[in-house]
């Protein structure tokens, strides 16, 4: 997958955009909808931005947002879960350059929202739930950059990881239809005792003239205990990217 990689003159602020196209497997665990585990595959798009601040360029700040949909089954094949899941996420990072011979590390605050709707293929009276929180956590970007011959390579480890927020919880014995009548009585607090949103990806970046590519692999596992209720979604996709990079016009020019 190639990119346009353009850098115009008398522009004033870096921008990086980058388009995702991830693949993979999925297993979930509901015990609100089944007692089982469920696994399956994934196919998802991500689209994400970086872009650093006009006064403090050492500052960066991202924006990204992911879509994707997942069908698992259990151990029998007897049933499945059909799955939508929608995940954003914002963040400013301090970025340290040259740490030594073109590593650069990232670190930063960041903000995740996730939202999962699953649907079980079977006739009950609870066929769907709900997985919805928002989290505040780390974000860190480790990058190694060398050049071979007139190729550009850089080596990158993305780790995101929520710890504290706010989530939605359903109880055992409420049915779907019961769930839009108290949605406020079913908002919960997530700590770490209960909670764990992990998201880390491994990737190399090729970028030759006036082509950019991104491959890699990306690790997304969360884990809520909730009303005596276990959710989690542990996710392994291969991830295909491509990059935009480019300039942005100071409002003051």
């Amino acid at each position: 997958m190639a990119c346009l990689f353009a850098v115009l003159s008398g522009f004033s602020v870096e921008h990086e955009y980058v388009l995702s196209l991830q693949y993979g497997g999925v297993a979930l665990e509901d015990e609100y909808l089944s007692p089982m585990r469920y696994k399956g595959w994934s196919v998802g798009f991500r689209n994400e931005w970086w872009q650093k601040f006009r006064r403090h360029p050492e500052w960066q700040h991202t924006g990204k947002v992911y879509l994707g949909f997942s069908r698992t089954h259990n151990q029998t094949y007897y049933n499945s879960i059909d799955a939508l899941q929608v995940r954003g996420g914002w963040g400013a990072y301090r970025r340290f350059d040259n740490l030594w011979k073109g590593l650069s590390i990232s670190v930063g605050p960041a903000l995740y929202a996730d939202m999962l709707v699953k649907y079980i293929g079977s006739y009950v009276n609870k066929p769907v739930s709900m997985d919805l929180a928002a989290s505040v956590g780390l974000h860190t970007v480790l990058q190694y950059s060398f050049k071979l011959k007139k190729v550009d390579i850089s080596l990158r480890y993305e780790l995101c990881y929520g710890f504290l927020g706010f989530g939605f919880a359903q109880d055992y014995w409420e049915s779907y239809y019961e769930l839009l009548k108290g949605v406020g009585h079913d908002v919960r607090f997530l700590a770490p005792w209960h909670y764990a949103g992990l998201q880390h990806q491994f990737s190399i970046d090729i970028r030759c003239r006036k082509t950019a590519w991104r491959v890699g692999v990306e690790h997304y596992f969360v884990h809520t205990r909730r009303r005596q209720m276990t959710y989690e979604t542990e996710q392994v996709r291969l991830t295909i990217a491509t990059i935009i990079k480019y300039k942005l016009l100071s409002p003051r020019e």
